[in-house]
């Protein structure tokens, strides 16, 4: 969880995004988001965190951050402004790791592709509301 400003400076930062990160929090305070970031993760950061400042909204995205020690993790962030009277806006962040899931995705999205592909050569189709093979017997299809 951390606490960051409309320009996506670092106001505070817990002790999670502290180990997930890699980063003492003393050293993060003051940090832009684009120091921890992607180049297009940090622009997409941006354009949410300025549409959540001026619409005063809760949003969720996803951001890939770049830890202390070099290793690519993707977050979903959930992001809600807080504003108290006489204060600056700031948007609080809370924070999850879903690389193991991005990760299984893309392990998992050539295996569909090449299922669909096979599909397509041998003739046998999918159910669209099901996603099972058609009904017609192994037999049907394996001999055209």
């Amino acid at each position: 969880m951390m606490i960051v400003d409309p320009a996506g400076r670092i106001r505070w930062f817990n002790a999670a995004a502290e180990n997930a990160l890699g980063l003492h929090r003393i050293k993060a305070a003051g940090l832009s988001l684009a120091d921890m970031l992607t180049p297009s993760a940090w622009e997409q950061a941006r354009r949410i965190l300025e549409r959540a400042v001026l619409r005063g909204r809760r949003c969720r995205f996803e951001v890939d951050a770049v830890t202390a020690d070099g290793c690519e993790l993707t977050y979903q962030i959930h992001a809600s402004l807080m504003h108290a009277p006489g204060t600056s806006p700031v948007v609080l962040c809370v924070a999850h790791d879903i690389s193991e899931r991005k990760s299984a995705q893309r392990s998992v999205q050539p295996t569909e592709e090449l299922y669909q592909l096979t599909g397509s050569i041998t003739g046998s189709r999918l159910e669209p509301a099901a996603g099972r093979a058609s009904s017609r017997p192994l037999s049907a299809t394996a001999h055209r």
